[in-house]
């Protein structure tokens, strides 16, 4: 199995329709949509993930007339693949509930970053981190009540989610304790559990992607991107991207420009 392409930015879209290329798709929908099938047309609940076959016709519009959000993977696979994926009986051109989004949706995030990266190992990084998405997509549905068992986990899912869809926003955790009228200690005992890290965690991590993001693909200084990122120094910036990157973010965009 081998990624050829990925659009992380759906924002500006609020349909896709026409014919897939001549290779598999992979669409991860962070919200619901309505899909268009030999049958008529059914709501796809997010969040949801949809295997297109090559060269099939796809159609797919927000439910809400909002503007789509998600990731859409292109790959090709070898006779060998396809017998692995019949073999778990995912199904082709038919929406799948993500059952496991912290999983499916960190194994995504990993994907992007290490798209721009090329060494010997990115092949496999690659395969093996499509093979975890498949995994996620045929395992068991977790039973209601343990996924009730955490509280508040509608609005704690979110909440995530809007951090990282909007990562340089100024996400104060006094502010989001006051307005799910919770305290400090629980709202970060309730947090950790749904998620396994810290709120802060996670929105450090979402300003790094995002500043790996514009990294690679824009010319911004480092200064500008750790503004646009949500950062009041760049000093603080760099020293959390090395940190968590173990480069700095110079480093990182000369190693992705070779590449």
């Amino acid at each position: 199995m081998r990624i050829t392409g990925i659009e992380t930015d759906l924002s500006g879209r609020t349909a896709i329709e026409g014919e897939s290329s001549g290779e598999f798709t992979l669409m991860y929908l962070r919200n619901s949509v309505i899909m268009r099938t030999s049958g008529g047309e059914v709501l796809v609940k997010a969040p949801a993930a949809i295997i297109f076959a090559p060269d099939r016709q796809q159609y797919l519009r927000t439910a809400d007339g909002r503007h789509m959000r998600g990731e859409i993977l292109r790959f090709r696979m070898s006779n060998a693949d396809r017998q692995y994926i019949a073999s778990m009986l995912l199904p082709l051109n038919e929406p799948m509930t993500v059952t496991d989004e912290q999983t499916f949706s960190g194994t995504i995030r990993s994907i992007v970053r290490h798209f721009g990266i090329k060494n010997r190992f990115t092949g496999e990084f690659m395969e093996l981190s499509l093979r975890i998405l498949f995994i996620c997509l045929c395992a068991p549905k977790v039973p209601q009540n343990d996924a009730s068992a955490v509280p508040r986990l509608k609005q704690l899912r979110q909440l995530r989610q809007a951090i990282y869809d909007d990562p340089s926003a100024d996400w104060n955790i006094d502010q989001i304790c006051r307005d799910m009228c919770i305290s400090r200690a629980y709202f970060h005992r309730i947090y950790r559990e749904a998620f396994g890290v810290t709120c802060r965690s996670d929105v450090i991590e979402s300003r790094l992607s995002y500043a790996e993001t514009l990294l690679s693909t824009t010319d911004k200084t480092v200064m500008a991107i750790s503004e646009i990122c949500g950062y009041e120094s760049d000093v603080y910036f760099m020293r959390q991207f090395r940190k968590r990157r173990g480069c700095t973010p110079t480093e990182y965009r000369r190693r992705v420009s070779n590449d």
